[in-house]
């Protein structure tokens, strides 16, 4: 995250996502059967779904602005009191 008043880094974060299958195989049968099975996964959405695993874990490791959540509370409760 970069910030967009002078372009320094504020947040950086790398995460990685590993699909690691181990199957055995022994005899023909087998050989087609896991064939078939590589060939019917959708790695494209699984891709996606690892991407946006990955998204959300590092909005979570975010900081809490706590001056822009006061700020936003303030504005908040005058424009309350400012409504009748």
């Amino acid at each position: 995250m970069v910030a967009t008043e002078d372009g320094h880094e504020i947040f950086a974060c790398t995460q990685g996502r590993y699909d690691v299958t181990v199957s055995p195989v022994i005899d023909p049968i087998d050989i087609a059967t896991q064939s078939l099975l590589s060939l019917l996964r959708f790695r494209d959405i699984t891709l996606a779904r690892a991407e946006s695993e990955v998204g959300h874990e590092m909005v979570i490791r975010l900081p809490i602005a706590e001056r822009n959540v006061s700020d936003l509370s303030s504005r908040a409760a005058a424009t309350d009191v400012a409504d009748p």
